[in-house]
This record gives structure tokens, C-alpha cells and sequence, in this order.
């Protein structure tokens, strides 16, 4: 039995053996290519987004970070520098990877809107990017987790998720700025450069206020303390008639 779609009449589910029954093992060979093609070419685009977002942001993927001899070497410029140029030479390697995968993918796409009805064809065409478009939402997750975890500022934040945050607006968002949202409107990066005496100058204007605070109340307990001091000569006792 078929699920079949009640607008075409083509399966939904099952499409392989369907695929075998009625175009045979060399349309099959076909559309898998196509499928495992669209799915590559999607991934690497994420990679490939993944890693110029840890450029832009200074970041080091994990892959990056080699043994040497001792720690000195470890913090040395030069060890940063050959990290940053690594993940450039990875970024023209994924880049490189992507052309390859698109001139096969445009190629096999093209072998089976050949060897296909019009209809048949756009059926395929949606099923595979149903099928995938779970495995590159997993993918993005990941992704995302890794950026948040190598991110020193976002150690302690959430991993991101692309639900959190809705754009109401016609500009594109960037991935990094939905990262940046993702994490509430409390959310803010750290300055690039401390100034030493905004620093002083706010510490001594607490203080300043602290001990401002403490003898306007020393004051204020004084004067309540006198007024609440009992004369008895003021003291009168009252009778009933008085009270009532």
C-alpha cells in the first residue's frame, strides 16, 4: 500500500520502491545522488557560515587547537596567528567543496527532470527537501552549540534557538545577530577597552554615595530617637467619661 498524494497520485511514503517498481535501479541511483547531493551542498553552506562567524568573532574552533611542546608556545602570538590562518585555508577548502558539490547536484538534478514527468519531478523535488530539511535543522543545532560554547562571553547562556526569536520586520536578520537576541534583551557584549579612570571615578562617586546615604540615616535616627524621648509631665491619666 501507498500513501498517495491526492493531487498528483504520487506516493508519499515508500517512494524508493516505488521509484524501483516503475523507473527501475538507474532512476533510483539517480535520486538518491540528488537527494545526498542537496543534503551536502546545505551542510557545507552551515560550515562554511559556522566558520566566518568564529573569524568575524575571534573564535578558534576546536579542530584548530594542537599540542606543542609546552604552554609558552600554546599563548604565543605566533600559535594564534597559524590558528587564524588555518581557519582560512578551511574556509577556502569548504568553499572549494561547495562548487564541487553544486556542479554535481545541478548535474544530477538535471539527469532526473530529464527521465521524469513535469509533476513527478516536483513531487521528488519536495519530498527531498522534507527529508533533509530535519537533518540540516539538527546540524544547525549543533552548530549553534558550538558556537555558544567556544563564545567566552555566552559560557554560561542557553543554546540557541531559532523559535526564541520572531522578526517582525521586512531586514534579514543575520545568524549572529539572531544568536545575539536569542539570548533576551538583558543581553549585552562586553566593552573592547576598559578606561582605568571611568572606573576610579565611578568607584569613589559609590562610595562617596554610600557614606552620604549612612549619615543622612545617622541624622534622621538621631532626630527620631529625640522625639521619641517621653516627658512625664506630659502624662495625664483619663477617666472613662474621658476616654468615651
Amino acid at each position: 500500500m501507498y500513501s498517495c498524494n491526492d493531487e498528483n497520485r504520487y506516493p508519499t511514503f515508500h517512494v524508493e520502491h516505488y521509484i524501483r517498481q516503475h523507473y527501475g535501479s538507474r532512476f533510483l541511483y539517480i535520486y538518491r545522488n540528488v537527494k545526498k547531493y542537496y543534503y551536502r551542498l546545505n551542510a557545507v553552506q552551515l560550515d562554511i557560515v559556522f566558520l566566518k562567524t568564529c573569524r568575524s568573532k575571534d573564535i578558534i574552533p576546536s579542530f584548530l587547537w594542537f599540542k606543542t611542546a609546552n604552554d609558552h608556545l600554546s599563548s604565543s602570538p605566533v600559535y594564534k596567528a597559524c590558528q587564524r590562518k588555518l581557519l582560512n585555508v578551511e574556509i577556502d577548502g569548504k568553499r572549494k567543496k561547495l562548487n564541487e558539490l553544486k556542479e554535481l547536484y545541478e548535474s544530477s538534478l538535471d539527469e532526473i527532470r530529464e527521465l521524469s514527468p513535469a509533476d513527478f519531478f516536483e513531487h521528488l523535488y519536495q519530498i527531498i527537501i522534507l527529508d533533509c530539511a530535519r537533518l540540516l535543522e539538527e546540524k544547525q543545532r549543533t552548530l549553534n552549540k558550538k558556537l555558544l560554547s567556544l563564545s567566552p562571553v555566552n559560557n554560561s547562556a542557553r543554546f540557541y534557538n531559532p523559535k526564541v526569536v520572531t522578526n517582525l520586520s521586512s531586514r534579514v536578520l543575520s545568524n549572529e545577530e539572531l544568536i545575539c537576541l536569542a539570548n533576551g534583551l538583558d543581553y549585552s557584549l562586553p566593552p573592547k577597552s576598559i578606561s582605568s579612570m571611568n572606573v576610579a571615578s565611578n568607584v569613589e562617586t559609590f562610595f562617596h554615595r554610600i557614606t552620604d546615604v549612612y549619615e543622612h540615616q545617622k541624622k534622621f535616627m538621631n532626630e527620631h530617637q529625640d522625639n521619641e524621648v517621653i516627658v512625664k509631665s506630659d502624662l495625664r491619666v483619663l477617666n472613662t467619661k474621658e476616654l468615651t
